[in-house]
This record gives structure tokens, C-alpha cells and sequence, in this order.
């Protein structure tokens, strides 16, 4: 069989075209169509390398799934293909795929036990959403190629403070991926949580700032970096809160805060104006992300009348 079409075959649940039996090769099936095979359990073209290579008409380069909501087992070892479009949401189980694919992406499958990729070396795109108990950084240090990325609700434990500013660095460096497949230039996607046993203020601030949906667990508890900026952006404080607790002030800390209070933010004032410092724009009594806590200010400013002639007759503040 060199093309199967199984659209019309409503009540399909199994569609075997490819064996993993040992010695199995089958080098005639070069396209595939599958559409609203709702009941379509599983799919297995294992072996069938001449699947994806194919450019005629009819040939199968990524296989469209989409419309399979209960598939639970897909085998594609030993095929060529470039991608596998699955569902978003479903029963997916076990996924096999080969080592050509250039596109992984999978979405609210909250069921996979099994992920077992040939090869991650063409990976290029790498979408995951909602998708648990997937290892990140085993996955991108598999991934030379890795340019476009969507990681959304992700969670996983880093191997060391080295470890995961590799993976946090390699990922800043990607595109983003919008759900209709479009790219973001320069604005990849990653939030969830990450686990560690320690971890520096300095690299907890690096990855708040590239990645400010994404909440370091550290030794169980979620930090964030807080920063505290004055009235030129400058930063005239920063420490690192756990999740919930409230914002302090820098000016007036609590009794035994380490640091000692820091000035307030005023501003010089000028023949011209005069700005008195009011307090802080957005201090959070319960923190759950980084923050940049703005300082605030009440203005006068000096007001010159003058007449026609260029004479000035009155100034008010």
C-alpha cells in the first residue's frame, strides 16, 4: 500500500500499517490521511521509512492527527516523518516518533507515560503545554537545532544552579511559538516551575528578568526577586521575597530586616521644580512574581507669565 486514506472509516480504532517486529521494513507507504477518526485508538506506521520522505502528491511529510481526540498510542519509529500533529487535549498514552522530526508539540495531553523520540538532534520547534512529568532541561540539552519554543505550565526539577542557567540561557536565545503556529521573534515562551536545592540571588534575578512567568522553587519555596526604583528608573534596593509574603518598605523595614534602611528616593529640586517623594506605586501585600516597585511623587513646578513684549509680570508655583 503506497497511500492509505481511512477519513471515511468513522469507526476505526486501531490502523496498523507498520510493525516494530524485528527485521520489519516497509518502503511502499509514502502517504497518510486520517480525519475525524474519532474513535481511532491507535496508530502504528513503526518502519514504514519512506513516510515523510516523499515531496509528490499525496505524500505524507507531517502527519495531521488533530481530529483524533482518543488516540492514546501513536508509534512512528523508523519513518521519516518531520512531525505529528496531535490534538489539543486528549488521551495520548505512548508516543513514538523517529529522528527526522523537526517539530514537536504537544498540548493539554495530560496523560503521556511514554515519550520516546529517536533522535532530538532536528528538533527545531518545541511546543508543551500543560504537559507533566516532562524533564526540560534533559529535553533541550538533546537539542542543538532548537530555535522556536512555546513551554506553558511546564515544571521541572534542575540538576544544578549550572545546569539550569545552561537551559535558561539556550532558551532566551529562541523565538517565541504562537498557538496558530506563528513565530514570535525574540520573545520565547516559559512559564511553570522549576525546582532546585539552591540557588544564588544573582542567578534568580537573571531568570525573573528573561522569564518573569516562570517561579523558581527553591529548597520548597518560591522566591522572587523585588526590585525598587526611584524617580530616574534607577534601582535603589533589591531582595529576594518568598511567595505570599508582603512587600516591605526599604525606607522603614521590619524589626530585624538584615539590611539597614535605605535613603528616601528624593529628588533634587530646582529653581524650576520641586518633586516630594509619596511613598511607593505598587508595593504587593502578597507577592507571586517578581516585582518592580515604582517610587511616587507629588510635583510643584514654577509658572512664569509674561506679556507681549517679553516682560514678566507674574510667576506662581
Amino acid at each position: 500500500v503506497g497511500y492509505c486514506d481511512v477519513s471515511a472509516a468513522k469507526k476505526l480504532q486501531r490502523l496498523l500499517l507498520g510493525s516494530t517486529a524485528e527485521g520489519y521494513r516497509n518502503g511502499n507507504l509514502r502517504g497518510v490521511v486520517v480525519s475525524q477518526n474519532e474513535l481511532l485508538r491507535e496508530i502504528d506506521v513503526s518502519n514504514c521509512y519512506d513516510l515523510g520522505n516523499g515531496s509528490g502528491q499525496g505524500d505524507t511529510r507531517t502527519l495531521d492527527v488533530t481530529a483524533c481526540p482518543c488516540l492514546e498510542i501513536f508509534r512512528g519509529h523508523g519513518t521519516a516523518l518531520k512531525g505529528v500533529e496531535f490534538s489539543n487535549g486528549g488521551r495520548l498514552k505512548e508516543v513514538y516518533l523517529p529522528g527526522t522530526i523537526a517539530s514537536l508539540i504537544l498540548r493539554n495531553q495530560k496523560q503521556i507515560e511514554v515519550l520516546d523520540v529517536e533522535s532530538y538532534e532536528n528538533v527545531a520547534t518545541l511546543g508543551l503545554t500543560n504537559i507533566p512529568n516532562m524533564n526540560i532541561e534533559e529535553l533541550v540539552s538533546q537539542m542543538p537545532k532548537l530555535d522556536r519554543i512555546a513551554l506553558e505550565n511546564v515544571s521541572w526539577t534542575a540538576s544544578s544552579a549550572e545546569a539550569l542557567m545552561a537551559t535558561i540561557t539556550k532558551l532566551s536565545k529562541c523565538d517565541g511559538l504562537k498557538i496558530d503556529g506563528t513565530t514570535l521573534p525574540k520573545q520565547p515562551i516559559l512559564t511553570g516551575r522549576v525546582y532546585i536545592d539552591d540557588l544564588s540571588d544573582e542567578l534568580l534575578q537573571q531568570i525573573n528578568l528573561l522569564f518573569p512567568g516562570l517561579t523558581v522553587v527553591v529548597a520548597g519555596v518560591p522566591k522572587f526577586f523585588i526590585r525598587y526604583r526611584n524617580y530616574y528608573n534607577e534601582i535603589v534596593y533589591s531582595y529576594v521575597a518568598s511567595e505570599g509574603e508582603a512587600a516591605i518598605d526599604p525606607t522603614n523595614p521590619p524589626e530585624g530586616w538584615p539590611d539597614a534602611a535605605i535613603p528616601k528616593p528624593e529628588v533634587p529640586e530646582t529653581e524650576d521644580t520641586r518633586l516630594i517623594w509619596t511613598g511607593w506605586r505598587n508595593l504587593p501585600n502578597a507577592i507571586h512574581e517578581p516585582y518592580d516597585i515604582v517610587a511616587t511623587y507629588d510635583g510643584q513646578y514654577r509658572v512664569q507669565f509674561y506679556s507681549d513684549e517679553g516682560e514678566l509680570y507674574e510667576k506662581a508655583t
